[in-house]
């Protein structure tokens, strides 16, 4: 009886059932006690109080029954609710890994585009000048890394080129300009020294 009662119990039916079984088991205990005082008194109507005792043990056979099958249910309840929550436990952890994946690539793109994005621009400018076009515009680059220096190269490289090809496109202005004044004052002479002959 000291075990039934140690045994968790939850529910209206189920304590009623234990209720029912220990008052059963104390009515039974009294009835059994009697009926073999009676018995050894040699008093005949020991077998009627045995038969009662006898039929509260039937009840209290049933209470028991009626309670393990309740304890079964409950027994039963929980476990489909453990396993309910451990699947559900384990499909969220699957989003999360899926997700924390999905973000580890968004992530990753990110950083390979902010990555290449400054290389792939120097590039086409680097292209772009190689074809001819020397006004290019200037990489902006905010980061001092390797790629900050690059870019700070090229644009500085850019600046000397377009520098120098504009000194070299004077340089030849100039030239034409004192090779036509050479050309007018050779012919001017030669126009005088015509008219001298």
């Amino acid at each position: 009886l000291t075990e039934i009662e140690l045994e968790p119990v939850s529910g209206r039916d189920a304590a009623f059932q234990l209720r029912a079984t220990h008052r059963g088991l104390d009515a039974y205990f009294r009835l059994a006690d009697l009926a073999i005082e009676r018995r050894v008194a040699g008093k005949p109507d020991y077998y009627s109080t045995y038969v009662q005792a006898a039929r509260i043990q039937g009840y209290v056979d049933g209470y028991l029954s009626l309670l393990l099958s309740l304890q079964l249910s409950e027994g039963s309840r929980s476990y489909e609710e453990l396993l309910h929550r451990q699947l559900s436990l384990r499909a969220v952890a699957f989003l999360a890994f899926i997700l924390l994946g999905l973000l580890s690539i968004a992530f990753g793109v990110l950083f390979a585009n902010y990555v290449a994005r400054p290389v792939r621009r120097l590039a086409d400018l680097s292209s772009r000048i190689a074809a001819g076009d020397l006004e290019v515009g200037e990489i902006q680059v905010a980061s001092s890394d390797e790629i900050g220096i690059l870019s700070e190269s090229f644009n500085a490289m850019s600046i000397s080129i377009r520098q120098r090809v504009r000194d070299l496109r004077e340089k030849a202005a100039l030239e034409q300009r004192l090779h036509a004044e050479e050309l007018k004052d050779y012919q001017q002479h030669a126009a005088e020294a015509a008219l001298e002959t």
